[in-house]
C-alpha cells in the first residue's frame, strides 16, 4: 500500500513538476515575442514537455517499458513521429509550404490549444508504440 502511494505521489510530483516548466516557459514565449528565433526555440521546448506530460499520462507503461523491455509497435510508432514532427513544425512554416487555407488540416494548427493536444496525444502514442499491455 505504501508503494502504491510512494508510486502516485512521484507520479504527481513529476507532473507538477512539468505543469511549472511549462508555465515558466509560456511565460518567457511572451517575454521573447519580440524576437523570433529565441520565441521559436521556446515554443519548440514548450511542446517537448507537453510531449512528455503525454508520456507521464502513461506512466504505468513507462514502468512496465522499463521491467519488461522494449516490444515496437511499428504503425503506433510512425504515427507519433508524425504526429511530433507536425506539431513541432511552427504553424508559419506549414502555410508558407501549403499557403493559407480557409479550411483543411493546416487551419488546426493556427491554434495553439490544438496543437498542444496533438502533443498530449503524441506522447500518449509513443509510450503506447514502446510498451504493450
Amino acid at each position: 500500500m505504501k508503494k502504491k502511494i510512494l508510486k502516485f505521489i512521484l507520479v504527481f510530483g513529476i507532473g507538477y513538476l512539468l505543469l511549472s516548466l511549462m508555465q515558466w516557459q509560456h511565460n518567457e514565449i511572451q517575454e521573447a515575442g519580440k524576437y523570433f528565433e529565441l520565441a521559436v526555440l521556446n515554443r519548440i521546448f514548450l511542446k517537448v514537455l507537453i510531449i512528455l506530460f503525454g508520456v507521464l499520462i502513461e506512466w504505468r507503461r513507462v514502468i512496465k517499458l522499463f521491467k519488461n523491455g522494449f516490444s515496437v509497435d511499428v504503425a503506433l510508432l510512425v504515427l507519433s513521429c508524425i504526429l511530433i514532427v507536425v506539431s513541432i513544425i511552427p504553424v508559419s512554416y506549414w502555410f508558407e509550404w501549403f499557403g493559407i487555407a480557409a479550411h483543411g488540416p493546416v487551419k488546426i494548427l493556427q491554434t495553439p490549444l490544438n496543437v498542444y493536444l496533438i502533443n498530449v496525444v503524441a506522447g500518449i502514442a509513443l509510450t503506447r508504440s514502446l510498451a504493450k499491455d
